[in-house]
């Protein structure tokens, strides 16, 4: 093993691309002792970490897009959920609200149960949309920012968190 300086900063991702080359890399109080120090030298000096530090900050975006969409929503003070299953049964809610006309028995995410209207029904189901389009439309701006990003720097630093729409 042979001891070599980390670059300053550390670019994103670069370790792992010196292993994946077969390269045995240990950090130590010393430096960075690797198998082959001409190969992990070169390897850092041509490695471009934008594209790593792309694909995870938008990997993180995406989870956090899922995380806003699965939290659900307070409609007129019902509590409604907002998962693929529960959107599906929305779907079914609204078509029959249009379809018949009728009362219907709602059970919102706090496990109650509420009768609602046709109207109310179809606005549950229209609110749970809306919110879901909103998640999606936040990520598209969150992923055109984190595809512009210049440096892999300008890249993590982007909240992939920030700004989707509240549960309420």
């Amino acid at each position: 093993m042979e001891i070599i300086p980390p670059p300053s900063p550390v670019p994103f991702g670069v370790t792992l691309a010196i292993e994946a080359a077969g390269i045995a890399l240990c950090i130590s109080p010393d430096g960075w002792e690797v198998s082959d120090a001409a190969a992990a030298l070169a390897i850092i000096a041509a490695y471009d970490p934008l594209p790593a530090a792309i694909a995870a900050k938008s990997a993180e975006i995406t989870a956090a897009k899922w995380v806003a969409i699965d939290a659900g929503i307070v409609v007129s003070g019902i509590p409604v959920r907002t998962d693929a299953a529960s959107l599906s049964m929305l779907q079914g809610l609204a078509f029959m609200a249009n379809a018949t006309g009728g009362a219907f028995n709602f059970k919102a995410s706090n496990g109650k149960p509420y009768a609602v209207n046709s109207a109310q029904a179809i606005g549950i189901a229209v609110a749970a949309g809306k919110h879901v389009q909103a998640c999606f439309n936040r990520e598209a701006e969150l992923l055109a920012a984190l595809n512009s990003a210049a440096t892999w720097q300008d890249a993590l630093a982007i909240d992939a968190g920030a700004g989707f729409p509240s549960n309420e």
